[in-house]
């Protein structure tokens, strides 16, 4: 879709149209056939998203997976090529922090400034909704691995 020139001229006139104040593309490797690991066709793809953004004017917000490692920080845990998270302004990741309770960790990553901490946070569900409820929660009490599940890259 961002590396084919049919496919984004249609999107460019939908999004003329709708002229969005925030676009949100989900999830980033379907979203082109590049090779996710090589910094050179990421940056042609991403060069597609920062077009969307000067032309339409709006911000852009990717959801993107992390890698198999859980060590390191978003950026490092990122899937693909490092131009993938040099794109982003900001990001949020989300990962479980302890999967008996149901407890996610949103964390987040800042380029111009510092981060803030952690927050914790489980869903319910109910009958036509689910809720999210922000939780106390001590990483060091729990000795469930965290696993990881998708990063928001913001732009």
């Amino acid at each position: 879709m961002l590396d084919n020139p049919a496919q984004m001229a249609e999107l460019m006139v939908a999004l003329r149209t709708i002229r969005p104040g925030f676009a949100i593309f989900d999830v980033f490797n379907v979203l082109h056939a590049a090779d996710e690991n090589d910094n050179q066709e990421m940056r042609t793809v991403l060069r597609q998203l920062s077009a969307i953004q000067a032309e339409i004017g709006c911000g852009i917000g990717v959801v993107h997976h992390y890698n198999k490692s859980d060590q390191g920080s978003m950026t490092q845990r990122l899937r693909g090529s490092s131009a993938i998270a040099g794109w982003a302004e900001w990001l949020i990741g989300i990962s479980m922090a302890d999967e008996e309770t149901n407890t996610r960790r949103m964390e987040f990553e800042l380029k111009a400034a510092h981060p803030p901490e952690p927050i914790y946070y489980r869903t319910e569900s109910m009958s036509e909704a689910t809720r999210l409820e922000r939780v106390r929660f001590d990483p060091r009490q729990h000795s469930s691995r965290e696993g990881s599940a998708a990063a928001r890259l913001m732009q």
